[in-house]
């Protein structure tokens, strides 16, 4: 899969440059920089291969808290909002 750092042709598009780092022999870390509707399935669909569990990590500049369950949600702060705008 190493064609994902060039983009992948999507149908309603092609989908802009993304990082894959191995975790695991079915496990990986992908790293997007666009958000297009379910694009990593999409994405790993294109080389027949099914994601079946994503777990988000960090949106922009900021990495969710560790301790922040799946569901759970709370209020950003001024300074984790300005990471997630890139503003910091």
């Amino acid at each position: 899969m190493k064609d994902l750092k060039g983009g992948v042709e999507l149908n309603d598009g092609k989908c802009k440059t993304s990082e894959l780092i191995k975790t695991g022999k079915y496990t990986a870390e992908v790293t997007l920089t666009e958000g297009k509707y379910h694009q990593i399935k999409r994405m790993f669909g294109c080389y027949k291969a099914k994601v079946v569990e994503l777990c988000r990590i960090q949106i922009g500049n900021f990495t969710l808290p560790k301790d922040l369950k799946e569901g759970e949600l709370r209020e950003l702060t001024e300074e984790e909002l300005d990471k997630v705008k890139g503003l910091k």
